[in-house]
């Protein structure tokens, strides 16, 4: 429905009511107080409209209260207490509001409480300790808010709890100790707070968890080996990536990025995750060759290891990537692979995924120290769409089979030793959005086409002046637009030499014919001044009597 307008007072005579669902409209105006009169209400749905104004504290006469969904509105001002006096209260979704204030203590009271949210708000001040009297909590989301000092150790009370999500807050110290009591965790996101130390072991008790989000804080230590999403970027994990990890056969995402981490990659324990779809460890000190067994992720469709120390060649067995060739082969039932999803570098800046769809494939290599030339079979990573090479040591031509990637959007080879023509083939790329093979060593006419067409000159800057055609200058018929062959370079290396032993002959000769010439005229000059009168030359500083008149 479409309902419009305000709710009217009147709706508190309605003294038997027990269910009123209005959510879902553009219904505006203050809650009415009246609203509490029904002391039968049961459950009661106003989300997704535009109410402004405060809870009314009348709520709290409706002692048999279950369901309460004011969530997705405009409503201000604290909680009011009174409302956790419902002793039968299930679910209460105060999220997407404008709230403020404390979490009341008296929230201990709603026992039979299996969902509380009141995410996206402005609540401030301490998760209260009584939230551990919650035995029924199933779903506990605190995140968005300003939200500070230490998670309460009574959470570990919470047998029942599946969901704590608390992102986004000042939360401050350790995780406690106690969370390894949450027997049926699932779910833990505690990202971008203000945590420190080390993951409690303990947390390891927690067999049911699969997706541990601990990003953007000050944490290190153990992995929980039953996980099947880790991120844990922008913290200050440091040393090597976890031993522990070995033992999470079941991870599919890792997300390390951003951290401290060093050492080689070649044997690492990783390499038994063979379900891994996303494997993001940019921005750390790993170093050494790329390892060859990254080629047995069969499932995988994002790999970014930008930002390192990696040296070595580019391995071919890159090819063996299936999820880069066809993203279907994980067989999601969805769109969408993953939420909350390391960072990537797309067109020189830095983007934040928030999520990846099912059909992303992600290859980013920039900026490591790697060499020798760029494996043409990569071309066979059929379904790419974002490759990212740039800021190497890669020498050699761009391979034609890039021009094969159908899907590719993303193509950056900036900033290496690449050199030769730019391929005609790449004019096939129609769906290519982003460019640029600046600073390189590429020469001749640049391809046309409908997509190559449309960079500027920042896409080839830094390029010799031989690189040519649109948007650079035209391409004239002479030796500066022409790529020679290999062949053609030896001949004319050759000859060039030739030309210059002959110059510099000539140049010899030219200077020992004047300064003979020179001589003689000094020569000639002395005799004749001899001729005429006593003269005395001194070499070419002479001094002579000339005579007077």
């Amino acid at each position: 429905m479409d309902l419009t307008g305000e709710i009217p007072k009147a709706i508190g005579e309605l003294k038997s009511l027990k269910f009123l669902a209005l959510h879902t409209n553009y219904l505006i105006g203050e809650i009415p107080k009246t609203i509490g009169q029904p002391k039968s209400l049961a459950s009661l749905y106003l989300n997704e409209n535009n109410l402004s104004g405060q809870i009314p504290p009348e709520l709290g006469n409706c002692t048999t209260l279950l369901s309460l969904f004011l969530s997705n509105n405009h409503l201000t001002g604290k909680i009011p207490k009174a409302m956790f006096e419902f002793k039968s209260l299930s679910s209460l979704h105060l999220y997407g509001n404008k709230l403020t204030g404390a979490i009341p203590p008296e929230v201990g009271n709603c026992t039979s409480l299996f969902s509380l949210l009141l995410n996206n708000n402005y609540l401030t001040g301490e998760i209260p300790k009584a939230i551990g009297e919650l035995k029924s909590l199933e779903q506990l989301y605190l995140n968005t808010n300003n939200l500070t000092r230490p998670i309460p150790f009574s959470i570990g009370k919470l047998k029942r709890l599946s969901e704590l999500i608390i992102y986004n807050n000042n939360l401050s110290e350790g995780i406690p100790e106690s969370l390894g009591e949450l027997i049926s965790l699932q779910t833990l996101d505690a990202s971008n707070n203000q945590l420190s130390g080390k993951i409690p072991p303990a947390l390891g008790n927690c067999k049911h968890v699969t997706d541990l989000v601990l990003t953007d804080n000050f944490l290190l230590g153990r992995i929980p080996p039953t996980l099947k999403v880790l991120s844990a970027h922008s913290n200050d994990f440091s040393g090597t990536l976890p031993a522990s990890l070995a033992n999470c056969t079941q991870l599919t995402l890792i997300d390390f990025s951003k951290n401290r981490l060093a050492g080689e990659l070649s044997s690492h324990p990783l390499a038994n995750c063979l379900q891994l779809r996303v494997v993001s460890l940019s921005s750390n000190e790993l170093k050494g060759y790329i390892p060859l067994w990254i080629g047995n992720l069969s499932r995988l469709q994002v790999l970014d290891l930008s930002n390192n120390k990696f040296w070595g060649r580019i391995p071919s067995a890159l090819e063996d990537l299936k999820g880069f060739k066809n993203p279907k082969v994980s067989q999601l039932g969805g769109t969408t692979l993953y939420e909350d999803i390391p960072a990537i570098k797309i067109k020189g800046f830095e983007y934040k995924l928030e999520y990846v769809l099912a059909s992303n494939t992600i290859l980013d290599l920039s900026n490591n120290n790697l060499k020798g030339e760029i494996p043409p079979n990569i071309g066979n990573l059929s379904q790419l769409r974002l490759l990212n090479l740039s800021r190497n040591q890669l020498e050699g031509v761009i391979p034609a089979s890039l021009g094969q990637i159908e899907p590719l959007e993303q193509l950056d080879l900036s900033q290496n030793s690449l050199s030769g023509k730019i391929p005609e083939e790449l004019s096939q790329l129609s769906k290519l959005s982003y460019w640029n093979v600046s600073f390189n060593h590429f020469c001749g006419p640049i391809p046309g086409g409908k997509q190559l067409m449309t960079f500027d000159e920042r896409s080839y800057q830094g390029n010799p002046t031989c690189l040519c055609g649109y948007p650079l200058q035209s391409c004239k018929q002479n030796k500066s637009s022409i790529v020679p062959s290999p062949s053609e370079m030896v001949g004319k290396s050759v000859w060039s030499k030739v030309d210059e032993h002959v110059s510099m002959i000539a140049v010899g000769l030219g200077f020992g014919i004047g300064l003979g010439g020179m001589i003689s005229i000094i020569v000639w000059w002395d005799r004749l001044l001899r001729s005429l009168r006593g003269t005395k030359i001194w070499g070419l500083c002479a001094t002579t009597d000339f005579p007077k008149f």
